[in-house]
């Protein structure tokens, strides 16, 4: 993946033609015409998921996080199962949300989960949303950041 100069350039890039979901008046649609959930029609579950190894975010088709989990820390485990190698360690974690999110612009409250959107990649990595309809086009993506060496990834405390 190479070095942006900016947001811009990110969201100006070309979309993964098979890896999108797409929420429009007529139902859903996907990139992957093969996929299962093309003709399931459950779309709840659906996830794109956003991580650095120290935070997993679970994104919803409508760009909102259903779920957050951050990684805490890890202890020694006191016990292991009997005969069984190995160092043993309990991993410490949290779970937060949903987290979902309106828009406020030129006063007007909205509620992006109303509108059209499609949620997938740009440069098959970058997760994004673009959420259109009544007057409004929006586009935002997600990411759990992570320094240029790898050495830092903020995790919240």
């Amino acid at each position: 993946m190479k070095d942006y100069a900016s947001i811009h350039e990110i969201l100006g890039m070309n979309w993964s033609e098979r890896f999108y979901f797409e929420r429009t008046s007529d139902g859903f649609a996907f990139g992957n015409k093969s996929s299962h959930m093309q003709n399931d029609g459950n779309v709840a579950d659906i996830t794109f998921d956003i991580s650095n190894n120290k935070v997993l975010a679970n994104m919803d088709v409508n760009g909102a996080i259903k779920n957050l989990t951050i990684f805490r820390d890890t202890y020694r485990a006191n016990e292991k199962p009997e005969g069984w190698a190995g160092v043993w360690l309990h991993k410490d974690f949290a779970e937060f949300g949903p987290y979902r999110f309106g828009i406020t612009a030129n006063g007007q409250e909205w509620n992006p989960a109303d509108f059209e959107s499609r949620t997938g990649f740009i440069d098959n990595i970058i997760p994004i949303t673009a959420t259109k309809g009544k007057g409004l086009s929006v586009s935002y993506i997600a990411c759990t950041p992570i320094s240029a060496d790898g050495m830092v990834r903020p995790r919240g405390s």
